[in-house]
C-alpha cells in the first residue's frame, strides 16, 4: 500500500523531528518494518524499541534500513521522551544527514502507530470486493494455511505474504504489504496470547474462517482446555451471518462456537477413505472425490479436509481443489525423509515445539512407510506447557513407543524424565540422553552420536524442538547430518 504523510501522521498522531525538505509531500509513501527490504521510497517502521547494544536493538535496526537504502524512518513517542534517546537520535540524524529525508516521532510506541495504520488499511484501502480468510488453532495452522492457500490460487489472486508468520505485528503489517486488489487476503492467527484472536477477528473481519485442532500444548495461557476452545473460537468475533467457518469436531468447540454468527461447519476432518500413504505422499477419498496431497500424515489428510471444506463453501471448484491439493508445497522442517544406500533412512519433523497430537501421528506413519527396517530409532525432546497433564501424556507416548517395538529412544534435555521413566520401567528398549545442543556442529555431542550410528540399515524419526536454548533450530541438523553421511553413504 502507499500513503501520503498527511496520512501517516494523521493515523499516528504524528510530528516531524527532522525534516531536510517540503518535497517529501509530494509523493505516497510505502511503510515497512523490515529492515531488509526497505528502499529510498519506504518508511521504515523499527518496532523493536529497545536498546541493549546489539545489531537488532532500536539504533542498530534504524541503521540497517538505512544502509539498505531507506531514507526516512518512524520514531516512538515514548523513547524520545528520554533525554538520552533524544541526544542519540540527533547524532543518527547527523550521522546520516546527507541522506535522510525525515524523522516522524508517532505518539506511544511504533507497534500501536502500526496497529492504527493496520485498521486505517483494512477500513478505507481494502477492497469490499476482497475476501480476509483467517485460520487458527493449536496446531496445523500453517500447513491448513498452504492447503488453502494453493487451492485459491489456482483460480483466484490470494495475497498471504511470508509463510508460517502469525503473531500479532505480522499480522497488523501483512495489510501494509498489500500491493494491488486480491480476490483473497490470507491470514494465519496464533492465539499464543490471550485476547488475540479476538483483536484479530476486531482487525479483519474475516469471510472464512478455520478452527484447526485444540490442544493442551496451550494450557500455561488458558489453564484449562475449554478456555482454550473459547479463546480459539473467538476468531469468529467479528465474523457476520454471511460468512462461514470450518471448525474442528471437537466436543470442547461446539459450545462456544455457537456464540457466534457465521456459518459453522464442524469437520472432524476422519471422515474419509485412505487410498494410499506412501513416501511420497497420500491419496485419499473425501465425498466421493479422489484426492492425491504429497505430504505424509494421517493429520496432513484432516488439514486437507478442512481446507477442502472452505474452498467449496466459498464457491471454488472441485476441481480447482483438487489442483490445488495436489500442487500443496509443505513449509521447511516438516517431514524431510533422506534415503541413503544401504537402507539408511533419516526422516526430520521439527517445525514447531512438539506435541502430543503430532508425535502419536509422526509415530504410526513412521511405521507404516517404514515397517520393513531391521531397526527403528527415534530422537525426541520436552513437551512444552504440559502442566498437570504430563504424567498422562508421557504415559501414552511411552505406550506407543513400547508397542511398536523401537530398538532406541534418544531423548533431548533434562526434562524428559517422565518419558524415560514409562520406557525403561516397561520395556527394555534402549534410552540415550543427550543435553541440548549448543552450536550447529558435526563435533557437537548429539550431531556427532546421530552421525555415527547412521551407518548401517535402519530408519530414525528425529522429531525435537524447532528451536534449542540459544536460538539453534533443531531443523538444520539434518543439513550436517546430509553433509557428512554424503562421503560414507550416496544418497539417492
Amino acid at each position: 500500500m502507499f500513503y501520503s504523510l498527511d496520512e501517516v501522521s494523521a493515523i499516528c498522531e504524528g510530528y516531524f523531528f527532522y525534516k531536510a525538505s517540503d518535497d517529501i509531500f509530494n509523493k505516497q509513501w510505502k511503510l515497512s518494518h523490515i529492515p531488509e527490504v526497505v528502499d529510498e521510497d519506504t518508511v521504515y517502521i523499527p518496532l523493536n524499541m529497545i536498546v541493549n547494544g546489539d545489531p537488532w536493538d532500536t539504533y542498530g535496526q534504524i541503521e540497517q534500513a538505512i544502509q539498505t537504502g531507506a531514507r526516512s524512518f518512524l520514531f516512538a513517542e515514548n523513547f524520545v521522551a528520554e533525554e538520552k534517546h533524544k541526544e542519540i537520535l540527533f547524532d543518527m540524524i547527523q550521522k546520516y544527514k546527507s541522506v535522510l529525508k525525515f524523522v516522524m516521532i508517532v505518539k506511544g510506541t511504533t507497534r500501536q502507530a502500526l496497529e492504527k495504520l493496520a485498521i486505517y488499511t483494512r477500513n478505507t484501502k481494502i477492497s469490499p470486493n476482497t475476501k480476509i480468510i483467517a485460520i487458527t488453532g493449536t496446531m496445523g495452522k500453517t500447513s491448513t494455511t498452504e492447503m488453502v492457500y494453493s487451492i485459491l490460487t489456482q483460480s483466484h489472486s490470494c495475497y498471504r505474504g511470508r509463510p508460517t508468520l502469525n503473531v500479532r505485528f505480522i499480522n497488523n503489517h501483512k495489510f501494509l504489504e498489500v500491493d494491488k486488489d486480491y480476490d483473497y487476503l490470507l491470514f494465519e492467527c496464533s492465539g499464543a496470547v490471550k485476547g488475540y484472536l479476538k483483536y484479530f477477528s476486531e482487525l479483519l473481519r474475516p469471510d472464512g474462517a478455520i478452527v484447526t485442532k485444540i490442544a493442551i500444548e496451550n494450557i500455561k495461557v488458558y489453564d484449562s482446555l475449554i478456555n482454550i476452545a473459547r479463546n480459539k473460537a473467538s476468531i469468529m468475533y467479528s465474523m457476520t451471518k454471511d460468512a462461514v467457518a470450518v471448525v474442528d469436531d471437537d466436543k470442547f468447540l461446539k459450545e462456544p462456537a455457537s456464540w457466534y454468527k457465521p456459518r459453522i461447519i464442524f469437520s472432524s476432518g476422519k471422515d474419509y477413505e485412505l487410498v494410499s500413504m506412501e513416501k511420497t505422499g497420500s491419496r485419499f477419498i473425501y465425498k466421493g472425490i479422489e484426492y492425491s496431497l504429497p505430504v505424509v500424515g494421517y493429520h496432513q489428510i484432516e488439514n486437507a479436509i478442512k481446507a477442502i471444506e472452505l474452498t467449496k463453501a466459498l464457491g471454488i471448484s472441485d476441481n480447482d481443489i483438487v489442483k490445488g491439493l495436489a500442487a500443496f508445497e509443505q513449509v521447511g522442517f516438516r517431514w524431510e525423509a533422506d534415503e541413503y544406500e544401504n537402507n539408511v533412512h533419516f526422516v526430520t519433523d521439527c517445525p514447531n515445539p512438539p506435541n502430543y497430537d503430532n508425535i502419536m501421528s509422526n509415530i504410526r506413519i513412521f511405521f507404516d512407510l517404514y515397517k520393513d527396517a531391521p531397526v527403528k530409532r527415534i530422537c525426541l525432546s520436552k513437551i512444552e506447557f504440559l502442566e498437570h497433564y504430563e504424567y498422562e501424556i508421557y504415559r501414552k507416548i511411552a505406550k506407543h513407543i513400547i508397542e511398536r517395538k523401537f530398538d532406541e529412544v534418544i531423548l533431548i534435555g533434562e526434562d524428559c524424565g517422565q518419558l524415560a521413566y514409562h520406557i525403561q520401567n516397561n520395556s527394555d528398549i534402549k534410552v540415550t540422553f543427550f543435553d541440548h545442543i549448543k552450536k550447529l556442529d558435526k563435533d557437537e555431542p548429539l550431531i556427532k552420536y546421530l552421525i555415527d550410528t547412521l551407518d548401517y540399515p535402519q530408519a530414525m524419526l528425529f522429531k525435537t524442538r524447532m528451536m534449542a536454548p540459544g536460538d539453534i533450530p533443531y531443523g538444520f541438523v539434518r543439513n550436517i547430518i546430509r553433509h557428512e553421511l554424503y562421503n560414507r553413504l550416496i544418497n539417492k
